[in-house]
């Protein structure tokens, strides 16, 4: 009895440590994942800024050949 009662610290404490090392591990994937995220939003930002000046370009050609 006395061996179960002086384990039930030891016990507690791994737990957390577990607790806290899959907490670690979580925050540095979502973190992985949130640059990842991000750096794709910036390469989508640019084609939709380069499909939005050939856009443009294109109304001007429209326009030109409309009034030919």
């Amino acid at each position: 009895m006395q061996s179960s009662k002086s384990q039930q610290p030891f016990l507690l404490v791994f737990v957390f440590a577990v607790v806290c090392v899959l907490s670690s591990i979580a925050l540095v994937y979502t973190k992985h994942e949130s640059r990842k995220l991000f750096v794709e939003l910036e390469a989508l930002s640019r084609v939709s800024d380069e499909l939005n000046i050939e856009w443009g370009q294109l109304q001007i050609e429209q326009s030109t050949w409309a009034t030919h």
